[in-house]
């Protein structure tokens, strides 16, 4: 296991003082009188362009230990860490997902070729645990990809968004009102945002999206 209880207890959440709807970390900000909400505001990138999604939140930072078991699960085959990573997500969101009653969960799919590959889908496999957690339905195939575009990790953000809608496209599967939207890791959110647009034209109505971690400005991530 890659993920032991000391190494648990080195994760760094993600927390306030944030964005209210993106939940983008402002981790450099001045808290007065330690009252983290208080210095929460709404990003200038959600301010110009709200996003699709109602709310996007992230459990802990892509950093240490966390990025380790993430790229060596997805990238080096190493599948010690997948129960664990599993076991961290529900337990993170469980609870808010739960309040979400009659919501659906909806995982963003791997770029196709990926599963073959990897023999696994790390954020359909975080969107079961979540669904067993908060006793919600996972609706398979409500998102699939489209295979154009390409990895976002080679775009600036300006050029993300849009590539993003060209890789994904709704699935035939009749959506809930409510849609509780997961991926692994988020950078910038044009992958959650984009879904999240994609979602609500095949007539959902509320999307609240969930990640595991959240990138750092300046540290890798592709999404």
């Amino acid at each position: 296991m890659l993920l032991c209880d000391s190494c648990r207890t080195k994760l760094e959440p993600v927390q306030e003082p944030w964005c209210p709807r993106c939940g983008e970390p402002y981790l450099n900000a001045y808290v007065p009188d330690n009252d983290r909400a208080a210095a929460s505001h709404t990003c200038p990138r959600c301010t110009a362009n709200p996003p699709a999604f109602e709310t996007a939140r992230s459990a802990w930072l892509f950093r240490g230990k966390l990025r380790e078991t993430v790229n060596r699960l997805k990238f080096g085959g190493d599948l010690g860490g997948l129960r664990p990573l599993e076991l961290l997500f529900a337990e993170a969101f469980g609870w808010q997902a739960g309040a979400h009653r009659g919501a659906e969960i909806v995982s963003v799919p791997p770029a196709p070729g990926k599963l073959r590959e990897r023999g696994f889908d790390l954020a359909h496999r975080l969107a079961l645990a979540l669904g067993r957690a908060a006793n919600l339905k996972t609706a398979a195939g409500a998102l699939e990809p489209t295979g154009a575009g390409v990895e976002q990790a080679s775009l600036r953000f300006a050029d993300r968004q849009k590539n993003a809608r060209e890789r994904f496209q709704a699935g035939k599967h009749r959506l809930a009102s409510a849609i509780i939207l997961v991926d692994d890791v988020c950078t910038t959110g044009a992958t959650l945002n984009a879904c999240s647009a994609i979602l609500k034209d095949a007539g959902a109505e509320r999307v609240y999206a969930f990640t595991l971690a959240r990138t750092v400005a300046g540290e890798a991530g592709d999404r």
